[in-house]
């Protein structure tokens, strides 16, 4: 018996001791004591929040269906990517690279998940707005940005914030910030050990604004400023705010940014100062006033001929207030055609020297003003005894010897001669002028002809003989590119390069078959091209596009070839000179090359060739001196832009506006010059032009000057019965120019 019953007792022994074991493990032993099982697992933390490489172990319990925590039984870990996040048998986790994943726990079958989320180490945190000004009251927003070592944001990080003055401002979990009180604070974000923080100024709240306001009133069309003030609850003055003005009403009365309001209509209105949604607000009415007087500005102005300038007219009230938006009208007091105006704009527009009287209108109350008109030449021509220009707009002046209208104006009582310019008597502009031996001749801007002045060989082109004082048209309908007076003929250059000639031709000097006068336009020069043309008393030469020279006429001392010619004869043979440029005088001639040399040919006796040539002693007169019909270089090795020739000397202007002479100085104080010597001024010139005894010159500025003989008023100096000869150049226009 004692053999069989100890195996019975073991095995109850071993059921005894194993039951509470598969109880507590969910085992499928009997029921018999009703072991309680697992119905959840609580996990502590639920989830986390893991910077690279850090550990944080998680705290499983068991818990049954009756809240019994059940701390003996075993929890499984398990992580769905180690790669991310991985976990150990007693649920620490560590994280290996950023991104997120999930740990599970299980114990007796029941489940649980826990998010991690693993973040890039954080290297610096950004709070923005960095400057927030918050008025006492207002929240504002501040957002928070994690960078890493690398400065690319880190996404998705969640922040701390906190406020250094929570009795000025406080920060909720969201970075909203509310204004509690006027001061300052530091907002903070900080993402784990790393901050962020930005400086939050909470400005006082308006309490209200105070408007200043000059006057409650504002005459229609003016202005009056306004002045805000800005206070705060306490009394403070409130400097930093900005102000926002606007009108209740502005068809009566408008404000600009600067308070400055302008009356409009008639009526009353109210002028608003905001700042943070506050408003303060001043009464202004709009009034009518009466015009008491009116200036006009600017006073007593000074233009030149051509110009335009804008007048303006104020108006004032007995007070001397000034007044706006009045309407006005405009006009000149005066019949001389010295200035024209606008009616509406007020713009002036010079027109001839003299003085203007401008007027205004304004509300019935005359405003006036004297214009001051003078004389502005851009270009210049001289002639025997007169002289001529342009001004900008191309009327036609000119000076000096009337005796047959070649200024333009009737010969008669005082205009015989004129020291001071007198308009040549025509509406129509001129685009280049030249003044020959008792007429003149100018280039419309159409490209027609005109010519005034003697006519007693048909130098004016219109088939007449009669002399006239007005411009007239030269015939034939030409267009023409330039028009040369000589002394009693006159050629042109068409627009295509052909020459025409009329006037006197019983010297060949027309350049044609014909040694007889011409009283309209022929064509000469057997139908070359031309670029320039230049007329003496009785020869002429022309300059091709090629830079070859031609000349033609009676030849009395020289003309580049022997005898009289009545075709144009080229100066080749005498070697290539590559012309640009030809000016005739009575005995000789000089061409300007392409390279600004100059080369001279005809008298020499006087030095006019600039050669240097001195002629030898003679016991009796030789009839016309020495000459040279071959070009020979003035001496120097100058170089010029211009070239000019006169009675019986030359002068050539260099690119720095000096001027050099040569040859027999009629107007000087030395008789002869036979090499090119410097001009004695310190003036500089764009251009000279010379005619039989006088020399005139314009400056860059447009400044005239003249000097020479001055027999008729040519040199544009009054006329003396001795003393007429002016060795230094004099001033003519504009004459009040320093």
């Amino acid at each position: 018996m004692r053999s069989s019953s100890a195996p019975v007792s073991k095995a109850l022994l071993c059921l005894f001791l194993t039951l509470p074991i598969l109880q507590a493990c969910g085992g499928k032993g009997p029921d018999l004591v009703g072991a309680p099982t697992v119905a959840t697992i609580l996990v502590e933390p639920p989830s986390l929040d893991l910077e690279l490489h850090e550990e944080r172990t998680l705290d499983a319990v068991p818990v049954s269906e009756d809240g019994a925590r059940m701390r003996d039984l075993p929890v499984s870990f398990r992580s769905d990517d180690p790669e991310i996040a991985k976990v150990d048998g007693s649920g620490k986790v560590t994280g290996v690279a950023p991104g997120s994943t999930v740990v599970r726990l299980e114990c007796e079958g029941t489940k649980v998940e826990v998010p991690v989320r693993v973040w890039a180490p954080v290297h610096s945190v950004r709070v923005d707005p960095q400057d927030a000004s918050p008025v006492v009251g207002q929240e504002v927003q501040l957002v928070a940005t994690a960078f890493d070592e690398f400065g690319l944001e880190v996404p998705g990080r969640t922040f701390a914030w906190s406020s250094s003055r929570p009795e000025v401002a406080v920060v909720d979990g969201q970075g909203m910030v509310l204004a509690v009180r006027a001061g300052s604070t530091e907002i903070v974000a900080a993402a784990g050990e790393i901050r962020g923080s930005a400086t939050v100024v909470v400005r006082a709240a308006v309490d209200r604004i105070e408007i200043d306001p000059p006057e409650d009133y504002v005459r229609l069309g003016n202005t009056t400023r306004f002045q805000a003030t800005v206070w705060d609850a306490r009394g403070r003055k409130l400097d930093d705010r900005a102000i926002t003005w606007s009108s209740t009403d502005p068809s009566i009365a408008t404000v600009d940014e600067g308070g400055v309001a302008r009356g409009i209509a008639l009526g009353n209105v109210e002028i608003l100062a905001t700042a943070d949604g506050v408003s303060g607000r001043a009464p202004l009415e709009v009034r009518d006033v009466a015009v008491a007087r009116v200036e006009i500005v600017p006073a007593s102005p000074r233009l030149f001929t051509g110009d335009t300038l804008q007048l303006q007219a104020i108006a004032y009230d007995r007070d001397d207030n000034v007044l706006t938006g009045r309407p006005t009208s405009w006009k000149v007091v005066e019949i001389d055609k010295v200035a024209a105006i606008d009616p509406v704009s007020g713009v002036a527009t010079a027109q001839r020297p003299g003085v203007a009287t401008i007027e205004v209108l304004v509300d019935g109350v005359f405003g006036r003003t004297d214009l001051h008109v003078r004389l502005r030449l851009v270009d210049l021509t001289a002639g025997d005894g007169h002289t001529c220009g342009l001004s900008p707009i191309g009327q036609a002046w000119c000076w000096g010897s009337n005796e047959n209208g070649q200024l333009g104006q009737h010969p008669r009582g005082p205009n015989r001669t004129s020291f001071s310019a007198l308009p040549v008597e025509t509406e129509e502009l001129f685009a280049s002028i030249s003044a020959g031996d008792g007429h003149s001749c100018a280039v419309a801007l159409d490209g027609g002809g005109w010519c005034w002045g003697r006519n007693d060989h048909g130098q004016l082109g219109n088939n007449s003989t009669e002399q006239s004082p007005m411009p007239v048209r030269v015939g034939a309908g030409l267009r023409f590119h330039s028009i040369e007076a000589g002394n009693e003929a006159t050629c042109g250059l068409a627009v295509d390069g052909k020459l025409w000639c009329w006037g006197r031709g019983t010297e060949w000097q027309l350049g044609n078959e014909w040694p007889e006068d011409q009283h309209v336009p022929v064509a000469s020069g057997r139908g070359l091209i031309f670029d320039q043309v230049s007329l003496a008393a009785t020869q002429a030469c022309a300059v091709t596009a090629e830079g070859d020279g031609y000349c033609w006429g009676r030849n009395v001392k020289g003309l580049g070839q022997e005898g009289a010619q009545r075709w144009p004869i080229p100066l080749a043979p005498y070697g290539d000179l590559d012309l640009v440029q030809i000016d005739v005088g009575d005995f000789h001639a000089c061409g300007l090359t392409r390279g600004g040399e100059a080369w001279c040919w005809g008298d020499r006796d006087t030095g006019s060739l600039g050669d240097g040539y001195v002629p030898p002693p003679r016991e009796l007169p030789v009839p016309f001196g020495e000459y040279s019909n071959i070009p020979v270089q003035v001496l120097g090795g100058h170089r010029f832009v211009d070239l000019v020739v006169g009675g019986m000397e030359s002068c050539g202007v260099k690119e720095d506006g000096s001027v050099w002479c040569w040859g027999f100085n009629v107007a000087g104080s030395h008789p002869i010059y036979r090499e090119p010597v410097p001009f004695d001024t310190d003036l500089t010139f764009r251009k000279i032009v010379m005619g039989r005894t006088q020399t005139c010159g314009v400056t860059d500025g447009d400044v005239v000057y003249c000097w020479g003989v001055n027999t008729s008023g040519e040199v544009g100096q009054p006329v003396g019965s001795s003393g007429n000869t002016y060795h230094v150049p004099l001033r003519l226009y504009p004459e009040d120019v320093p």
